[in-house]
Parts: structure tokens; C-alpha cells; sequence
């Protein structure tokens, strides 16, 4: 949880406590919701994702959330498939048996175009928080110049990569401002970030 979210619902809980002689909220009646809806490019639409960093923080601050629009993917002319670079070494990797993995330039796998992020939030301060989470995502996913898939056999070594409660993945995220994506139902993690990122969290995580 990012530390403006915190902060914010330190001040919500500390607003919410009755003054004497003040009706109790559920006495007031409900209140009224307010929305705004955020474009976020197709290249970006992994923040989007439900267990990612973004809609963690954005449900903690009790806004909910509702996507409309999925990315295609990349046209690309005739000329076979999204430029691949996996000859460039990651530091000397040594893959454990079984593993595969690829990078690709960031973005290139997908079509142009933007999702529509619908905020739901409960006042106007906390739908101003929320947008500005999302700016903040985006621009840090604007610096993203790599995308890299590892594809394990199995599941078998994904527990020591996540860590206790998702320990390894936030550290690794911390260390490099990469995004990291772990699937609950498939064997690629994703990682999406510059260069040396990918490079380390792949040396890592190997």
C-alpha cells in the first residue's frame, strides 16, 4: 500500500469517529457517489491488472473500479511477429531446466488505443487520490522499455519467487520500479520495466 493511501485512510478513520450530538452516517442516508473515467494506453494495460500494485492501492482506498476496452493485438504488416530479443544476455542467466523466456520491446505486442478506467469513489477527495494513483502508474509504465515472459514447467518453484505474502515480488518491484505479473492459473510471470530491470529480477528469480 502506497504511503498516500495510507495516509488518507489514517484521516478517514480519524473523520469517521461521531462528535456528540452529530447523527451516525447510516442515520444521514447514502451517500452520493462520485466518478470520473481515466484513459489508460492499450501498452499499459497490465496495471490494470486485479493483483497488481494500482487496484491493490485504489481498493484500499474503498474506490471501485470498472475497465471497458482490451487491447488487440499488434498489426504487424506482413512481417511475421513482434521483434523478438531474446539474444541478448541477462547477465549470464542460467536457466533452470525447462524454463523459456523472451523479451520483447515494451508496448509492441499490442494495438494502439486506451482502456477506459471508470473510478467509483465515495467523495471527491478520495477520487482525486485515486486519479492521481493512476497518473503515477502510468508514468512510471511510460519509463518501461522492456517487456520479458519466463515460463516455468510447472508451479512448483513459484511460492520461493512470490515469497510470504508476496515478499520477494514487492522487493524486487522496490529494487528495480519494475512491474512484476505472477498468474494464478498459468506458468509465465511477465515483467515489465527498462533493461537492467528485467535483466535482475530474471537473475534472480533463476
Amino acid at each position: 500500500m502506497s504511503s498516500t493511501v495510507a495516509d488518507h485512510l489514517t484521516k478517514a478513520a480519524v473523520a469517521a469517529i461521531p462528535v456528540r450530538g452529530e447523527r451516525k452516517e447510516s442515520e444521514r442516508g447514502p451517500r452520493q457517489q462520485v466518478t470520473n473515467k481515466v484513459p489508460v494506453p492499450f501498452k499499459h494495460f497490465h496495471i490494470l491488472s486485479q493483483n497488481g500494485n494500482l487496484m491493490r492501492d485504489l481498493r484500499a482506498l474503498g474506490v471501485y473500479t470498472t475497465v471497458s476496452g482490451k487491447p488487440g493485438p499488434a498489426k504487424t504488416n506482413g512481417a511475421g511477429a513482434v521483434t523478438r530479443i531474446d539474444d541478448e544476455p541477462a547477465n549470464d542467466v542460467q536457466e533452470p531446466h525447462g524454463l523459456e523466456w523472451r523479451v520483447i520491446e515494451y508496448g509492441s505486442d499490442v494495438g494502439p488505443g486506451n482502456a477506459d478506467l471508470l473510478l467509483k469513489a465515495r467523495d471527491a477527495e478520495s477520487l482525486a487520490i485515486a486519479e492521481d494513483l493512476v497518473k503515477e502508474a502510468v508514468s512510471k509504465a511510460n519509463k518501461s522499455t522492456k517487456t520479458a515472459y519466463m515460463t516455468f514447467p510447472d508451479r512448483s518453484a513459484f511460492p520461493r519467487i512470490i515469497g510470504s505474502k508476496g515478499s520477494v515480488i514487492s522487493e524486487l518491484c522496490l529494487k528495480t520500479d519494475a512491474e512484476i505479473n505472477v498468474p494464478k492459473d498459468d506458468f509465465t510471470i511477465t515483467i515489465y520495466g527498462r533493461k537492467n530491470a528485467y535483466q535482475y529480477v530474471t537473475w534472480i528469480l533463476t
